[in-house]
């Protein structure tokens, strides 16, 4: 295998040579030079070879390592009696996590122009699109949709935002700065929006209401305080509330929620 990177070389130590072998030693160190790398592997191995009749000893004579493969692929450092390499291609994983560094950035950048501190708690919501749907334009839309729910949660870590799909955010929700940037080729549009709630289409409660009663208790729920919302009402605890004079109750944690991992996707009210 190292034959496949490396290839050694030698050189005569001109002191020791002639110190040792006298009128032999011009003779000596032409063969030296000749050695192949089969040859130095096995007095790397042995600690002497026989040259010209004679056994040398490693004060004899100086090895080299020579990169010998893909210098595309490697970035190589040669020095005394060895080499390091390192794989500079990019891979998917290496460039995804590029892409996912971007959108931090992003973020970043978005919370210092809206004047944000680290204490406030928002919600960032992206959708991706491409100009025209060109397939190569569509595989790229996909790549950077992929890097954000694949590393969702090296970007929520890094941002401490909450990051999820632009069809989770509500209409009712107020938008603090919103942007459209080029990611890869690819438009994304970015939205730092104050908290809300997350409904559980597939509850029992969720389930049975009608349109204008989910449309009424949704109004009065994302117009509240989420922040206060969550002490009065913590997970678990019942929520009751009167809308046009007929009482619900709502479960915390089942029928609505304040963080959407919370629930499973399939559960999650589409706002679109």
């Amino acid at each position: 295998e190292m034959a496949d990177y490396i290839r050694l070389s030698a050189e005569p130590v001109h002191k020791s040579l002639g110190s040792k072998y006298k009128r032999k030693a011009a003779q000596i160190k032409q063969a030296i030079v000749k050695l192949t790398h089969e040859q130095l592997t096995q007095f790397e191995a042995n600690g002497e070879l026989v040259v010209c009749e004679e056994t040398l000893l490693p004060p004899d004579l100086t090895i080299t390592w020579n990169f010998h493969g893909d210098s595309t692929k490697w970035v190589y450092k040669e020095d005394a009696g060895c080499i390091v390499l390192l794989d500079q291609r990019i891979t998917q994983e290496l460039k995804n996590e590029g892409i996912a560094r971007e959108i931090c950035t992003r973020i970043q950048q978005m919370r210092k122009n809206g004047r944000l501190v680290p204490a406030d708690v928002v919600n960032a919501f992206y959708a991706v699109e491409s100009e025209e749907k060109k397939a190569e334009e569509e595989a790229g839309g996909e790549e950077v949709r992929g890097v954000f729910e694949n590393f969702k949660a090296l970007i929520e870590q890094r941002t401490r935002i909450k990051v999820m799909p632009y069809s989770m955010k509500s209409s009712l929700v107020a938008t603090i700065i919103s942007e459209e940037a080029d990611i890869q080729g690819v438009k994304v549009k970015l939205s730092l929006c104050a908290p809300q709630v997350f409904f559980n289409r597939n509850s029992q409660n969720v389930s049975q209401l009608k349109g204008s009663e989910f449309e009424k208790i949704e109004k009065y729920l994302q117009c509240q305080d989420i922040a206060s919302l969550k002490q009065k009402y913590p997970l678990e605890s019942t929520l009751k509330l009167v809308v046009d004079e007929k009482e619900y109750q709502l479960q915390i944690g089942t029928d609505i929620v304040y963080d959407l991992d919370a629930l499973k996707k399939e559960e999650v009210v589409d706002i679109d």
